[in-house]
């Protein structure tokens, strides 16, 4: 700096921060020299950093009058205009600024920026290259990797950030998305060892502590994702992702009412919050608030019409309230969540639709979820095959032959085979789509059968035999779930003890729980000696045969929400699903016609609320009838 500059003394105080001082001497200059453009333009700039962005930048319009083609000035109030949330003016005066001056690369990069806000994404692709052109930049780069993170191309961030920190290893916003990246292509390990670093080198970035939180929450250690989660919004109060992400932790703990508490204290930091309306909705809709859910939903499809997860969660409040035809369309979208709830099928035929349902011949029709939406949607098999469609149907191989035998007129392939029996096929359906064509009203369910499935003859002998003589009732007390969803699992779980009442009239009770219960079932034997039978060499998750032959031998299931439930339904064996508080775990479980489930005729459901499991299971008399 030149010492014997007028505004010496300004401009020192300015660039060590003391922003009083600095308007004081600007100020003091500006009333000799009135039309001096840059002292000028830097009292306008000290203004603006001094919070009083309206003041400030109206001081910047007269240094601009004064040099309207001062680039340097363009891009000073263009910058200004940005953090003031005033993109359209910021894009303009970055443009004017690059204009006048075409080899203004931090111009071409917040010109680049303004147009990424503006969601003008390929100019601001185009913008960012010419900056880059005109030097290489860590500024650059990054933004570059914002660009291409927000398009979905990994690779190409991924290259962007590692040429920011091999110029700046220390930088921390490139650590994070470098660690974004990596969790979202699946390297979890990477994902957590960048954040670590993130954290390490800067312990007071709020975003370092909030993804490393997010890392730790994915590998089950919540109570340390939580305590960052709270540190990170100690530095940054209102952090509505780490609101969200806590959110997310309690919730998958089963703690909804303090899950619901955090996604409110989200939306009152931004009730624009995306992920905080969806989060709270899906809590509202697992405490049985569908109108509450419904709602939340509502704001969240306002704000992002396209919203995959929000699409897919209004799409099981409609179906509750049994307004299918709306929750049928959104339930396409489980494709498109992220992660996808459903892997769609790359199948180069024309998709069946009730525009070509008649002129089909034969049909393609793919698995897409897990063995108990399989069974529930493959319940609409016969109506297509009564349409006179042949159907070409790919299930779990575990299921295959339950499905020859009960549906002879379908045929049903194991994923190995499907690739062959597909290629003659005229038209593919999504077995999850196939109720957006059959189930459009609830008067559409009268045409639900009885069962789809028949167990093996013979094994039902042999099931039978190892039971004994006398009445059984084959009982499922447990939800399986993963990690995330370990919660849910819980609250659709039965303590296995609530089942010892069902052994009153004298029937013995056929274990086919399937996982890891042990240590239930040897509490149990030890205060109800005999009671529970379990079939010697039965394993119910790997033999699904030999599963459906046992529910057939006992003739009659009392269960929780389970792959067993869907199994007694498909068979026709009468089942009583229970669960408290009038809270249907999912749609298909809420009370139809009669008192059962609008997909399985045989499968009952709770009338009104039981409060506990005494009272679910006092409703069932010793013959098992409600």
């Amino acid at each position: 700096m030149n010492a014997s500059r007028p505004d010496a003394a300004a401009f020192e105080h300015f660039r060590a921060g003391r922003l009083a001082e600095a308007e004081r001497e600007y100020r003091a200059l500006l009333a000799r020299e009135p039309r001096n453009a840059a002292w000028t333009h830097l009292l306008g700039f000290i203004v603006a950093r001094s919070g009083r962005r309206d003041e400030g930048l109206a001081i910047l319009d007269q240094s601009i009058a004064l040099e309207p083609g001062n680039a340097g000035f363009l891009d000073n109030r263009g910058q200004v205009r940005m953090q003031a949330g005033r993109d359209e003016q910021a894009r303009a005066d970055f443009a004017a600024a690059v204009a006048a001056v075409p080899t203004l690369a931090p111009a071409w990069l917040h010109l680049s920026q303004a147009l990424r806000r503006l969601r003008r994404t390929q100019e601001a692709r185009d913008a960012v290259a010419r900056a880059l052109e005109l030097g290489e930049s860590p500024a650059a780069r990054y933004h570059e990797s914002l660009l291409a993170l927000e398009a979905g191309d990994y690779a190409g961030a991924e290259k962007s950030l590692r040429r920011v920190l091999e110029a700046e290893p220390r930088n921390v916003p490139a650590l994070v998305n470098l660690g974004v990246v990596a969790r979202e292509t699946g390297r979890n390990d990477e994902a957590l060892a960048c954040f670590q670093r993130a954290a390490a080198t800067d312990p007071a970035n709020p975003e370092a502590l909030n993804n490393l939180g997010l890392a730790l929450h994915h590998d089950g250690q919540s109570r340390d994702a939580i305590r960052l989660y709270k540190r990170a919004l100690q530095l940054k109060p209102g952090f509505v992702q780490a609101l969200v992400n806590w959110g997310n932790a309690l919730r998958d703990a089963g703690d909804l009412a303090e899950a619901a508490t955090r996604f409110e204290e989200a939306l009152q930091a931004d009730p624009d919050s995306i992920d905080a309306l969806n989060n709270s909705a899906s809590v509202a809709l697992e405490a049985g608030r569908i109108e509450d859910a419904g709602q939340r939903y509502g704001r969240a499809l306002q704000l992002q019409p396209d919203f995959a997860e929000a699409r897919a969660g209004m799409a099981q409040v409609r179906l509750r309230e049994q307004r299918f035809a709306e929750g049928w369309d959104l339930y396409e979208s489980r494709f498109d969540t992220r992660p996808p709830h459903a892997t769609r099928r790359g199948l180069a035929l024309p998709m069946l639709e009730a525009a070509n349902l008649e002129s089909a011949r034969r049909v393609a029709v793919w698995m897409e979820q897990g063995v108990g939406d399989q069974i529930l949607f493959s319940t609409l098999l016969p109506e297509l095959a009564q349409r006179g469609l042949e159907v070409v149907a790919e299930v779990d191989a575990r299921l295959a032959n339950l499905y020859r035998r009960g549906m002879p007129g379908v045929t049903f392939v194991t994923p190995p085979e499907s690739q062959a029996a597909f290629a003659s096929c005229d038209a593919q359906a999504a077995l999850g789509s196939l109720p957006r064509l059959l189930r459009r009203d609830a008067a559409d369910f009268a045409r639900q059968p009885h069962s789809v499935m028949a167990a093996d003859p013979a094994r039902v002998r042999e099931m039978r035999a190892a039971i004994g003589d006398g009445p059984a009732i084959a009982i499922s007390w447990r939800s399986i779930q993963k990690a995330s969803r370990k919660a849910l699992g819980e609250r659709k779980s039965i303590p296995l003890e609530a089942f010892a009442r069902l052994s009153a009239g004298g029937a013995r009770l056929v274990d086919v729980q399937y996982g890891d219960t042990e240590e239930e079932r040897k509490a149990f034997e030890e205060r109800h000696p005999g009671v529970l039978v379990r079939i010697p060499g039965l394993d119910p998750f790997h033999d699904l045969d030999g599963l459906a032959a046992a529910l057939a031998a006992c003739g009659r299931v009392v269960t929780s929400s389970n792959v067993t439930a869907h199994l007694a339904g498909a068979l026709g064996v009468s089942t009583d699903l229970l669960y408290l508080h009038g809270w249907a775990p999912f749609s298909y479980w809420v009370r139809g016609a009669q008192g059962r489930s609008p997909w399985y005729p045989s499968v009952r459901v709770p009338a009104g609320s039981p409060a506990s499991w005494d009272e679910a299971f006092a409703a069932l008399d010793a013959g098992g009838r409600p």
